[in-house]
């Protein structure tokens, strides 16, 4: 049987990307977030990852996209019981990954004015080991 391996050179990093350290659910997140970001994120499919230890790992994701301004932003569940999403992101209950052409620190700034958010910081997407779990 043949097998693939998908190269590190090959996955490009044109996103940017936010640990966020919260303990509120993600509905509630993601409603906090539209509402200082004014933007609408809504619920899409779950995003699966399969895994030899601990099986089938579900995450939540919630999706907004403005064409106009070229942006998107994609709200992902980084824990799933004892699964993670980027286990190199221990800290990080959620992630936020941004699409286009966003300012990362405006963004952090209009996070940390979110009283459920615990603490967000930025994500050098270049050094992760487990980026590939962010392709789908």
């Amino acid at each position: 049987m043949s097998k693939y391996i998908l190269e590190d050179d090959f996955i490009e990093d044109d996103f940017k990307l936010i640990g966020i350290a919260c303990h509120s659910q993600d509905h509630r997140l993601s409603w906090a977030i539209n509402k200082e970001l004014s933007i609408s994120l809504f619920k899409e499919k779950e995003v699966l990852l399969e895994t030899k230890k601990a099986g089938t790992a579900s995450f939540s994701n919630y999706f907004y996209e403005d064409e106009d301004l070229n942006v998107g932003y994609r709200l992902l569940d980084n824990k799933f019981k004892k699964q993670l999403l980027l286990p190199e992101q221990k800290a990080a209950d959620y992630l936020l990954i941004i699409y286009g052409d966003s300012s990362t620190q405006d963004v952090l700034t209009s996070l940390r004015k979110i009283n459920i958010v615990l603490m967000c910081f930025e994500i050098n997407v270049s050094t992760l080991k487990n980026k590939q779990n962010l392709l789908f």
